[in-house]
């Protein structure tokens, strides 16, 4: 591998992204939950990720479109608790 080659392709790339202008963002904290809110985060944070997974591939394949099945994507995740899930990892964070 050529060192000099790969700095310079690595740099080139770093400037295109800051230029964008905050496209990159921080990664949001893990919350630490107590055992209670762990075992109900979990129960719905592994259908919630099976689901994102699905509809992500299928979105990314052109298996399904964003604009004539963004609603169905939306509805499932709500089906399967998003809104219960977010409370929970909000109000952990306070």
């Amino acid at each position: 591998v050529d060192k000099a080659k790969y700095d310079a392709n690595y740099a080139r790339i770093n400037a295109e992204v800051e230029k964008m202008g905050g496209v990159i963002q921080p990664i949001p904290p893990t919350p630490k939950f107590d055992d209670k809110r762990a075992e109900e985060a979990a129960t719905l944070q592994t259908p919630l990720a099976d689901a994102f997974e699905r509809w992500n591939d299928a979105f990314l394949t052109g298996a399904k479109s964003i604009e004539n099945d963004w609603a169905a994507y939306v509805q499932e995740m709500k089906n399967l608790g998003i809104e219960k899930f977010v409370a929970i990892y909000n109000d952990n964070l306070k």
